[in-house]
């Protein structure tokens, strides 16, 4: 059983479109607002990420001194001569003529390089590097109180599964356009466009249960509820909310097949989607489905968070205790 149960836990991703400490406030019978709505996240890393490397053109002839340097792509800057770097307006800012002091992540390693600008042909100091300072991608609101909302039900990751460490962020509505269904050993997808007309709110926490922020529209009409002690979950039938086309959240069926009261993070419980019309459309549990709140006797028990590569209509949820 545990050699079937460590398999099956190499066979699970993340539900988001994009990869804490144990909580001490409990949900339960906490009124909210249940989400279920696809909405685009754009996160403001700290840091900036290289993305790409390149040579600067100058009179003396064509260099790399990032290269040069042994900066590499995949690496995050987080600062030029102990100045804070946050965006390529920042790192452009910090940049002498003299040689800089670069500290950056690399995986889970911290380094200091030192690496000499250059001037290109237009006299910009320049360090041959391609930044990027965030991160963007779709995944489904969970649920609001007050002005307060959590999103994901898990972190937004780096290739390398940290989490990655934001400045702030954003979140607007989405309108889905299609979906690529799941598949075994293939896991499916929403895909869709942000409305950068229909801002809901900003983002402040990225944690491993979840996206945080605050909501600024008051517009949403979403059902109200109160949220089950993690004890009150039982085997059997419920419901997940989710938006899989258009911007309209529909419910689906589901099952609880099983209930872990022992893990601590966002894989509290096995779902099992029975909806013949999402498995339809879906194939089952897709990428930008994270998020979706599930309810169970009419009360919010948590959220979609992960779906088994071997089989896309199983998947985990987490207890809304643990998002809250």
């Amino acid at each position: 059983m545990k050699k079937f149960r460590k398999i099956i836990l190499l066979l699970i991703v993340f539900l988001s479109i994009f990869s804490v400490t144990k909580s001490t406030v409990y949900a339960s019978n906490e009124e909210v607002y249940i989400g279920g709505m696809a909405c685009g996240f754009q996160l403001n890393t700290k840091g900036v990420l290289v993305v790409g490397i390149s040579e600067v053109a100058s009179k003396e002839g064509s260099f790399s001194p990032a290269l040069e340097a042994g900066i590499k792509v995949g690496d995050t800057i987080l600062s030029i001569n102990n100045n804070e770097i946050n965006s390529s307006d920042d790192l452009e800012k910090s940049l002498t003529e003299k040689e800089a002091s670069v500290l950056l992540k690399r995986e889970k390693t911290t380094l200091k390089l030192k690496v000499k600008p250059i001037k290109d042909l237009n006299g910009k100091l320049r360090l041959g590097i391609f930044v990027r300072n965030d991160v963007a991608g779709i995944g489904t609101l969970t649920y609001i109180k007050g002005d307060n909302f959590g999103a994901l039900g898990h972190t937004v990751s780096d290739q390398n599964g940290e989490i990655i460490e934001i400045t702030g962020g954003k979140i607007y509505k989405c309108n889905v356009a299609n979906v690529v269904k799941g598949e075994k050993g293939k896991p499916g997808e929403l895909r869709g466009t942000f409305l950068k007309s229909s801002l809901l709110g900003s983002v402040d926490k990225n944690l491993i249960t979840g996206v945080y922020g605050k909501i600024e529209r008051e517009d949403l009409s979403l059902i109200k509820t109160t949220c089950a002690k993690k004890e009150e979950i039982t085997v059997g039938d419920a419901k997940i909310f989710s938006t899989v086309e258009g911007n309209e959240i529909k419910s689906y069926d589901i099952k609880i097949i099983k209930v872990d009261f022992s893990t601590p993070d966002n894989r509290n419980f096995v779902i099992k989607i029975t909806d013949k019309e999402l498995i339809k459309k879906t194939g089952g549990i897709v990428q930008g489905m994270s998020g979706s709140p599930i309810v169970q006797n009419g009360k919010l028990i948590g959220a979609v968070t992960h779906v088994f590569i071997n089989d896309p209509e199983r998947g985990f949820g987490i207890f809304i205790d643990n998002m809250m």
